[in-house]
């Protein structure tokens, strides 16, 4: 709604007075309640339990890759285990989405994957390329 520069302030208060405004008034503070309802819920207490486990297991890949990158070690049992915490990582992250779905935290974070990316760099490494490439179609 504009208002004039002229009986500006008559305007507003007239305006807030208005049924207009206390529907709006009314649906905004039903949302912050509703979320807050939600943010003291088991539901996101789940959801929180599985964000905790996602992004602590992907810190710990980013930081297994840059052992292996440095070591050249692709087609070793550190490499098995690094594959199996990725597709793991990715499980868990499609679980915490899943979750999510419907919720206010649904879009609270960002959406790429860096397991997948791993993953793929894994078997670009190993000479894989088809599985890389199916890799990075999933993902």
């Amino acid at each position: 709604m504009f208002f004039k520069k002229k009986n500006r302030d008559k305007q507003i208060e007239e305006y807030m007075q208005s049924d207009e405004y206390k529907r709006m008034r009314e649906e905004a503070l039903k949302d912050v309640f509703s979320d807050m309802e939600f943010y003291e819920s088991a539901e996101y207490e789940r959801i929180r339990t599985l964000q905790d486990s996602y992004y602590e297991q992907m810190e710990k890949i980013q930081e297994a890759w840059s052992v292996l990158y440095n070591l050249k070690a692709y087609d070793s049992e550190m490499a098995d285990q690094f594959e199996s915490a990725c597709m793991g990582n990715i499980r868990r992250y499609h679980e915490m989405r899943k979750a999510e779905e419907g919720t206010p935290v649904e879009d609270d974070h960002d959406l790429s994957v860096p397991a997948y990316t791993r993953l793929a760099m894994l078997y670009e490494r190993r000479k894989d390329y088809d599985a890389a490439i199916e890799t990075c179609v999933a993902s």
